[in-house]
């Protein structure tokens, strides 16, 4: 499967198999690989919602250091994530992932997880909103919907 050919493309996500998951609008629309909406993700106010546009969460900017943290709808700090070394930890500080230069995400064990295609390091923001509040289940190796 691959994105709809009307959706304006950002990126598409692979799953941990090299198969199309989902993708990002460039509008900021999230969608499944069945092409059903799943959520959105706001580039300018670092926000995602989910498809009945409900807050889900935000990133903070930390006031010092290379880290973001990302909040959910209860303003309690879900994961951080480490710009410099790119890698994403839990709220307890336990390594979840790490972020490799092409767009792979690699679980703290080493395998991967998904990847980002095309990837930019300057869209960071927005694919940590969607891995930690839109899609979960990918750091997780959940699948998130049916083939």
């Amino acid at each position: 499967t691959e994105p709809s050919r009307e959706i304006d493309l950002l990126c598409q996500i692979l799953d941990r198999y090299g198969e199309y998951r989902g993708c990002i609008a460039k509008d900021g629309q999230c969608f499944n690989n069945l092409g059903v909406s799943i959520g959105f993700v706001n580039r300018e106010d670092s926000i995602a919602g989910s498809s009945e546009e409900e807050y889900l969460g935000c990133i903070k900017e930390q006031l010092s250091g290379d880290e973001v943290c990302v909040e959910d709808a209860m303003d309690e700090i879900s994961a951080t994530f480490n710009l410099g070394r790119s890698t994403l930890l839990d709220y307890s500080g336990s390594t979840i992932g790490e972020v490799m230069r092409d767009g792979q995400i690699q679980s703290s064990m080493g395998s991967t997880l998904g990847h980002f295609e095309p990837f930019s390091f300057s869209e960071m923001r927005l694919y940590l909103l969607y891995l930690v509040l839109i899609d979960p289940g990918m750091l997780s190796r959940r699948e998130y919907a049916a083939k």
